[in-house]
This record gives C-alpha cells, sequence and structure tokens, in this order.
C-alpha cells in the first residue's frame, strides 16, 4: 500500500513539474510545454509562434509660420493643410501562457511603445507635400497577433520594460501552447533557433525557421547570438534543442545582420513571472513602478 501511495505522489510531483499552474479568483493561467515524440530531433514549438503587426492612425498637419505684427492691413490668414495616414508596423512574438479567454504572448517594447512613433514611420510623403515643419498626432493604434494558419486575433498590451526592450500583451481567443523557458543557460557555441518572420515574410503554414550559436553576454544583460535577422524579426523566440525559449531577438547590428541581440534569459523569465504571478501591471506601455530586472 505505502508503495502504491509513493508511486502516485511521484507522478503529481512529476507532473507538477511539467505543468505549472496560477490561479485567483477571475482566471487560470497556464504553463503547457511543446512536447516532440522525437527525442533525437531539435522541437520546433511552430504553432506557438505568431506574426505582430500594429497599425497606428498618424494625423500630420502643416504648422503655420506666426508673423510679427505690423501696423498696415495684415494679409488673410492661410488655413493649415492636415493629411491622414495609417503605418504599419510587422513584428513576431511567441505564447508564454494562457487563460480561459486567451494567450499571453511576448515580443520586442519598441513594437508595443508609442513614445516617438513617428520615428518608426515614413513620413517622407507627407513631408514632401506639406514641408518638415509639422504637427503629428497618434489618433488610433491598433494591435493583432496572427498565428501559423493566419487567423487574426484582436491583441492588447498587458505590460512592458523598455531597459531589457520586453513587452507582455495578450491575445483573446488564441488557444496555443505556451513556450517554456530553459532551465539553464547556454555554453558559448551552443546551437540555437529562431522561428521570426524576419522583412513580414509569413503566410498560412510557412514559418522560417534559423539556426545560429550562442556567442556570449555583454555586462549580464544583452545576449548575443550569430542569428540572421532584420526587421520583423524583433520579438521572435530564440530556443535550444528542447523546444524551450533562451531569447528572444530584440536587434542586430545594421552593417553585418547575421549578429543579434537578445535579452539575457533571467531577465525575460523575471519580466514574465512578475508580471503574471503578481497581477500588478501599470498602465498602457507603461511598466510597473516596482519591477526591476534583477529580481
Amino acid at each position: 500500500m505505502l508503495k502504491n501511495v509513493l508511486t502516485v505522489t511521484a507522478f503529481l510531483l512529476a507532473l507538477g513539474i511539467l505543468t505549472r499552474f496560477y490561479t485567483n479568483s477571475q482566471k487560470v493561467i497556464t504553463f503547457t510545454p511543446v512536447t516532440n515524440s522525437q527525442k533525437s530531433q531539435p522541437i520546433f514549438p511552430l504553432s506557438s509562434f505568431v506574426q505582430v503587426k500594429k497599425l497606428s492612425t498618424v494625423h500630420v498637419c502643416e504648422k503655420l509660420k506666426k508673423r510679427k505684427k505690423k501696423k498696415r492691413k495684415r494679409k488673410k490668414r492661410r488655413s493649415a493643410i492636415c493629411l491622414e495616414g495609417e503605418f504599419k508596423v510587422l513584428a513576431s512574438g511567441f505564447v508564454v501562457a494562457n487563460d480561459e479567454g486567451g494567450s499571453y504572448v511576448l515580443t520586442a517594447a519598441h513594437v508595443c511603445h508609442d513614445v516617438n512613433e513617428i520615428e518608426k514611420v515614413n513620413l517622407k510623403e507627407q513631408m514632401d507635400l506639406l514641408g518638415r515643419n509639422i504637427n503629428v498626432k497618434i489618433i488610433d493604434i491598433d494591435m493583432y497577433t496572427y498565428d501559423m494558419n493566419d487567423n487574426e486575433y484582436r491583441t492588447t498590451v498587458v505590460d512592458l520594460y523598455g531597459k531589457d526592450d520586453v513587452c507582455l500583451i495578450y491575445s483573446e481567443n488564441l488557444d496555443e501552447p505556451a513556450i517554456l523557458p530553459a532551465k539553464k543557460d547556454l555554453n558559448i557555441g551552443m546551437q540555437v533557433h529562431n522561428i521570426a518572420a524576419p522583412a513580414g515574410f509569413h503566410f498560412a503554414n510557412v514559418i522560417p525557421v534559423l539556426d545560429g550559436r550562442y556567442s556570449g553576454t555583454i555586462e549580464d544583460r544583452s545576449a548575443v547570438y550569430t542569428i540572421p535577422s532584420t526587421h520583423g524579426s524583433s520579438g521572435s523566440p530564440i530556443i535550444n534543442k528542447n523546444g524551450e525559449y533562451v531569447g528572444m531577438v530584440v536587434a542586430t547590428i545594421t552593417e553585418f545582420e547575421q549578429i543579434t541581440f537578445s535579452p539575457t534569459r533571467k531577465n525575460i523569465i523575471n519580466f514574465v513571472s512578475y508580471i503574471l504571478y503578481n497581477k500588478e501591471c501599470g498602465e498602457l506601455y507603461h511598466i510597473s513602478p516596482h519591477f526591476s530586472s534583477d529580481l
């Protein structure tokens, strides 16, 4: 009898390690790992990858120069010319947790943030018409994610931390397994894989899988990988052979796009676990004031 009890206890403990969960009065957040029956082959959690699209509606108006008052009769004041346009930002992301209403997705903070949004879009056409002396007002920002079947999901920003360039977003009705974090750091030279939508390349059932190697960490904050990346790769997961994430693409070297930068595994885990377990999210586009990546 005691032997059977011990066997059941061991099984439950193992199950608890594989599937972690957090409960409160409203939601149940689960972390369900992606598995593969072929242990000898690398695990590519393709269904956990999403493309992130942000549409910003921008109102651009010409600034009218102020004229000095003169005694003589003033000329009729000219009306300002205004234009309105929609600008698109494409990036990548991956599921890190689920609840009954959707999935939590990790991506890069510079994809989520609206500060200096004008610097991320191309206003050449408007500047050619209105000149460089313009006022810019962001009217609306809509964000969506797209799964491997190119299904669209409405998405909102949960929270972000600019120092590590990490952002957690929530996609309603998205139901895909989470990629779990690796339990330990890599050694220099170890192979990694990247699932991304570089240059916005994303089609139903077509997902680029890239390879690279871990090259070390700069000042315990920026991990370096030899993974090819470009615009659209930001937020894509860097995974090990077990299908666990060890990093996330956030930047590359313009002159040599074979070197990619990522927050450290530890800092990503600290950010995600702090937001999900403590449930202390700051205002939209603003990190919780008590959060520190050194937790």
